[in-house]
């Protein structure tokens, strides 16, 4: 199973930081798989450490990636296939 980024209009959001994780996960509409995401110094947490309003929540890679790519599935940013 791996996920892909969503179609989903992104004129409204706010940190181009996100939009880079989401296109870092289509992979040129290749996907990532969970390992691929979850590796150390991966593209999505390169993001997320990057991500200044995360600097209390998330602190490199000892901590999960599991809530941010949660929201962003359930926010359809990206899917799963």
């Amino acid at each position: 199973m791996k996920y892909f980024r969503t179609n989903k209009t992104t004129e409204r959001v706010r940190k181009k930081l996100h939009i880079d994780r989401w296109n870092w996960i289509d992979n040129d509409g290749r996907g990532r798989t969970y390992n691929e995401i979850n590796s150390p110094n991966s593209g999505y947490r390169k993001c997320l450490q990057k991500d200044t309003s995360l600097e209390d929540i998330y602190t490199g890679n000892g901590s999960s990636v599991d809530q941010h790519l949660n929201h962003d599935e359930r926010e359809g940013w990206i899917k799963k296939k």
